[in-house]
């Protein structure tokens, strides 16, 4: 024990004296350096202070240690280079450490000792027993359930046998309400199952597998084809836009995401929007946007891509057939409410109707936004006024010129202005060009053409001299282009009430689908021409002026108010208002014969109604009655209409004029069917007779054995006669008649005042400004008969000369003298001078106006041949 004392003291010894020698080498190096002199600044104000380092005392028998190899002992004090403290003197000098002296020291050996001492002189600390038992074998630490692996596109992707395909849902969403403010659509995803079940149960989810070359508008035609043949046999409103190309007037339009999926702060909806796509748009191409079309989070469901579709027009109509609803049709605000404010109504009301019918279908007689099955009638008529706002601009004077100049309006300059020339050797043919010119406006779905101000409809010889033309041959070509649609009159009108005509629909709403497009077509045409002949101050009969005062006022029914009805239909006037009044639990057997004719109802079947149906039954009979029974959303009514509006590149429509008349539409209407010619007194008041000079009086009446007779008598009588004085005769060139005269009228009382008025001025009609027609029975030199190289030759085969443009008739005097100088024969036709008179005056009438004047000259040869007559 005391031998380890021993030691360590003397370890420590010598520890000490190494401590020694390196100050005392210290000490002699810094003498050193200041041997050398160096100018320092001298601060003025304190003397400079020697700083000498305490060395403690040496021993007198401690051995100097040399330094390492290849050096000298250090001996020298220690003297610092730096700066000297300025305040004052100090007693420690701090250490700066050995790299900044410049020397090569290496003092490593001295911490070696420390440690070489510490090892063998520190004794070690035991080791610590191990606590507890031993760990088993390694296992992994627990840990929270991993998410389960994101979706992706890939998964929906099936390796084909010649190409890639992809496994999608489709999603057909129904059509906005027109009126809606908020005709937003939403992905599901809270009740995602629920509206899948309510699409479902409407045919409006379905599952497909579509190459990925495959294009949208494909799976479109594919999609809206199951639809229309499912058992709801789905009907989609056409497009009247005919400007717009095939594939962008499908029945549904492509839908995708907005914001890019992300769901809208205020309400955590998740948008839908249409999106335009090409022809050529492929599922490749959508799968590529994935932004707007694939996007996991939303668009794929049990590993298939969903496809969203919007129907593309309001309304979609289908036939329910579902049980009674017990009226709880649920309280949904639509969209889907997570967390956000109560309130926020986010989606629109075909939405909410999808969500109710998911429990139980409404029935067609609800109120039902999804499918459209809402009845387009009001739920009573006649309780208020109609007062429809109009701006007095307009007067029938101003027409048609004034329509013209509407429908060209803001056009920049002279050039730009469209024209309408047509030319033709007959009327027929001006008709059928007429009937181009209609073919192009439909087309392009723009008839400023058509009302261009600037016209001409000419009549031209084989060598294109014009021959007639003017206002009258205008309005000639414009009845002869309507009157096509009047030789089959069941093909495009049906009679109603007062023997008046509603629009013929050859489809039911629920087969319109089939509808050929080429009598869509000639319903846009036939609907232009009854805007044409109304500007021409023509009546497009049989058709009732109710309907076109429906369509100004756009399809409103109230427009066909008390007064209207009393002035048209007096009759149904009257019935109505003993409906209303009775009331609904007033007795309606005296009803049957009116519901039997227009509704194909026995009457006894109204017997338990309540108050709202039986006021809602009133306008119902306003309807059936007057425009039968399909709704003007009709594919064949929207046509129809459509052809009506004659719209124009500028905006102009031609109900939107007539609603700026003066007295409305309903004074139009009224001023336009009173030049219907009914019978002679509808034209006595414009009638004005000239007869020839007082020589040829008295040949008439030497003629006629000393009877006097005027020429105004002789056509005064004709026209107010009815019936064939010739039967015979006129069946021999009936044939050859143009189809255009409806010949089935011939006994009507204003047959012969109609052909008359026709031929004179170019269409069976007064006209709107009751102008004069003139009659002049002409000598034989008379130069506005003819002129003097035709003249003779026209005398001689009893031909007339109308002037369509001054509404004027020219007939020759001595031609009828000649007719009263023959002999006639009770056994042949015809049997007196009246027939022979009344015959002529008719075959002439109705050959003029259909460019056969042959027939004129075949009734003379027959004449001449029958009775002798000499002719000059």
């Amino acid at each position: 024990m005391e031998g380890a004392n021993l030691n360590s003291t003397q370890g420590i010894a010598g520890l000490q004296n190494q401590l020694l020698q390196l100050q005392a080498a210290i000490a002699s190096l810094a003498n050193a350096n200041t041997s050398t002199p160096q100018t320092q600044p001298q601060p003025t104000a304190n003397p400079p202070h020697n700083i000498t380092p305490v060395v403690p005392p040496t021993r007198p028998n401690t051995p100097v240690i040399p330094g390492p190899s290849g050096s000298h002992p250090i001996t020298n004090r220690y003297t610092s280079i730096r700066a000297r403290h300025q305040p004052g003197p100090s007693l420690l000098q701090p250490f700066v450490g050995m790299g900044g002296l410049g020397l090569q020291l290496n003092t490593g050996h001295a911490n070696q000792a420390r440690l070489a001492s510490s090892s063998t002189t520190i004794p070690r600390q035991a080791a610590l027993s191990v606590r507890g038992r031993r760990r088993g074998p390694a296992t992994l630490p627990p840990s929270l359930p991993r998410n389960p692996s994101p979706r992706t596109i890939q998964e929906c992707l099936v390796d084909g046998a010649t190409q890639p395909t992809v496994k999608v849902t489709v999603k057909v969403y129904p059509p906005s309400i027109p009126s809606s403010t908020r005709p937003e659509k939403f992905v599901y995803r809270f009740f995602r199952d629920s509206f899948n079940q309510a699409l479902e149960s409407y045919g409006l989810l379905s599952r497909h597998e579509v190459p990925l070359t495959s294009t949208v508008h494909t799976l479109i035609r594919q999609i809206a084809g199951n639809m229309q043949q499912s058992r709801f046999q789905y009907i989609f409103a056409s497009s009247q836009n005919i400007t717009h190309l095939q594939h962008e007037t499908l029945p549904l339009h492509l839908m995708g995401l907005v914001s890019k999926g992300q769901p809208r702060p205020k309400d955590n909806q998740v948008r839908l929007r249409t999106m335009p796509v090409g022809p050529k748009f492929t599922f490749a191409n959508m799968i590529a946007q994935k932004s707007y079309y694939a996007l996991p989070e939303v668009c794929i469901e049990d590993s298939r891509l969903v496809v969203y579709f919007a129907v593309s027009q309001y309304p979609l109509s289908a036939i329910l057939d579902t049980p009674e609803d017990d009226g709880d049709e649920g309280d949904s605000s639509g969209g889907e409410t997570v967390a956000t404010e109560p309130d926020e109504e986010s989606e629109n009301d075909n939405i909410r109707t999808t969500r109710s019918v998911a429990r139980r279908a409404p029935p067609l007689t609800h109120h039902n936004s999804l499918l459209s099955t809402s009845s387009f009638l009001p739920p009573s008529i006649w309780s208020t006024p109609w007062s429809p706002p109009t701006r007095p601009l307009y007067s029938i004077q101003s027409i048609p010129y004034s329509v013209y100049d509407c429908a060209t309006m803001d056009f920049p300059v002279d050039p730009d202005l469209p024209t309408l020339r047509l030319c033709g050797q007959s009327v027929d043919e001006l008709a059928r060009a007429l009937d181009s010119q209609l073919d192009l406006a439909v087309q392009e779905g723009d008839f400023t053409g058509i009302l261009s101000p600037e016209r001409s409809f000419t009549v031209c010889d084989q060598e294109n001299n014009p021959v007639s033309f003017g206002q009258g041959i205008e309005r000639e070509t414009i009845f002869t282009a309507f009157s096509t649609y009047c030789q089959n009159p069941s093909q495009w009108f049906n009679m109603r009430s007062d023997d008046f005509a509603t629009l013929r629909t050859i489809h039911s709403i629920s087969s319109a689908q089939y509808i050929p497009s080429q009598r869509i077509m000639q319903l846009k045409k036939l609907g232009a021409l009854c805007g044409l002949m109304l500007i021409s101050a023509q009546t497009p009969s049989p058709l009732d002026p109710s309907v076109f005062q429906f369509i100004v006022n756009d399809c409103n029914l109230h427009s066909l108010h008390q007064g209207f009805v009393a002035e048209w239909h007096p009759e149904l006037r009257a019935t109505i208002r003993s409906w209303l009044e009775i009331g609904h639990e007033g007795d309606v057997r005296h009803f049957q014969a009116h519901f039997a004719t227009y509704h194909d109802l026995d009457v006894r079947c109204l017997r338990d109604r309540d108050e709202p149906s039986h006021a809602a039954m009133a306008a119902e009979m306003l309807y059936r009655t007057i425009l039968g029974l399909e709704s003007f959303r009709h594919p064949e009514w929207e046509a129809f209409i459509f052809g009506f509006k004659l719209p124009c590149r500028n905006g102009f429509t031609f109900p939107k004029f007539l609603k700026e008349f003066a007295g409305g539409s309903e004074a139009f209407l009224s001023t336009t069917w009173s030049t219907c010619v009914k019978n002679f007194e509808s034209i006595r008041p414009v009638l004005k007779i000239t007869g020839p000079h007082s020589n040829f009086v008295s040949r008439l009446t030497a003629a006629l054995g000393g009877v006097e007779l005027s020429y105004a008598a002789l056509l005064s009588d004709f026209l107010s006669g009815t019936g064939l004085p010739c039967p015979n005769l006129f069946a021999a060139v009936q044939g050859s008649f143009n189809q255009v005269i409806d010949l089935s009228q011939i006994d009507d009382v204003g047959f012969r005042s109609r052909m008359f008025v026709w031929a004179t001025t170019g269409a069976p009609f007064i006209g709107a400004r009751a102008e004069d027609i003139s009659v002049n029975f002409v000598g034989d030199d008379d130069s506005n008969y003819s002129d003097a190289v035709t003249r003779r030759l026209m005398i001689s085969q009893g031909k007339f000369s109308f002037r369509t443009c001054f509404r004027r008739a020219c007939i020759p005097s001595s031609f009828i003298i000649n007719l009263a100088a023959a002999t006639y024969s009770d056994e042949s036709e015809p049997r007196s001078f009246r027939d022979a008179f009344d015959h002529w005056l008719a075959a002439g009438f109705i050959s003029s106006f259909i460019s056969q004047l042959e027939l004129v000259a075949d009734f003379l040869l027959a004449l001449h041949t029958e009775t002798n007559l000499h002719t000059f």
